[in-house]
């Protein structure tokens, strides 16, 4: 079930494609809390190469900025994606981050993005979460703003390197349940580009609206699907990383 806790809300603001720089958002009500950045990251596959190698450039610059923690680079298994690469940045605060992107310095390193989401809610982990208690009902959340936006859903999950080929194979086959929900839109699986990382694998799905995800989760015929599925897959019984999503919502903005 959906819970919303204010301590764990993290935030990557949206940056226009035309403009490196960061503007501070009203939409912020703690500043100064802990954030996690996710960027979508448009190029195209011949420069993916040259993207991870700015990407390297970029974040050894950003390392040395007050109130960085960490950044992680996945690349989409998919080919054909529009957004072959997503970035995870940890940041101490909202407001470092700003500042750490406001820097003209920077400007070049970071003008290949193309951000696509505005921001992200948290959920604490829960020992011993079952598969059941991932499928229970989905409530509305009244404090969601724009219910009626494209929506995107995104899960970071634990799991250790030799379970990722078999995950990945199981998530191929079972994502085209979710891709039949209507307002489904896309779903993608993105692994981490190093290796060692604690997030090794973030699931990510597009939706018309936030409404379109609430009524497919809700939908019984589709949950008694998804569990006769991971019934059905072992590896996913091992991997209980896939039970624990830490991450449940992003808001998208035009």
């Amino acid at each position: 079930m959906i819970k919303n806790l204010s301590q764990l809300l993290l935030i990557a603001f949206l940056i226009t494609s035309g403009s490196a720089l960061a503007a501070t958002s009203p939409e912020i009500k703690q500043p100064d809390a802990p954030i996690t950045a996710i960027t979508s990251i448009n190029v195209s596959p011949g420069d993916i190469d040259s993207a991870v190698k700015a990407w390297d450039s970029r974040t050894a610059s950003l390392t040395k900025a007050p109130g960085f923690i960490s950044a992680t680079l996945y690349q989409s298994v998919l080919p054909d994606h529009p957004w072959p690469l997503i970035e995870v940045a940890q940041w101490q605060s909202y407001t470092t981050w700003t500042k750490a992107h406001d820097n003209a310095d920077r400007n070049l390193l970071t003008g290949f993005y193309r951000p696509a989401v505005a921001y992200v809610n948290f959920t604490a982990r829960q020992e011993g979460q079952t598969s059941e208690a991932l499928l229970d009902r989905v409530k509305k959340d009244p404090a969601f703003s724009h219910p009626g936006a494209p929506f995107v859903f995104i899960n970071l999950m634990e799991m250790t390197p030799k379970d990722a080929t078999t995950f990945i194979a199981d998530w191929k086959i079972r994502s085209q349940l979710t891709r039949q929900q209507a307002g489904s839109m896309n779903a993608t699986l993105y692994r981490a580009v190093l290796p060692d990382e604690r997030y090794s694998i973030i699931n990510v799905s597009q939706w018309q609206s936030y409404n379109a995800f609430v009524d497919a989760q809700n939908d019984p015929t589709y949950s008694r699907q998804l569990q006769n599925n991971l019934n059905q897959t072992s590896s996913i019984k091992l991997i209980r990383g896939f039970f624990r999503p830490v991450a449940y919502q992003i808001q998208t903005y035009d």
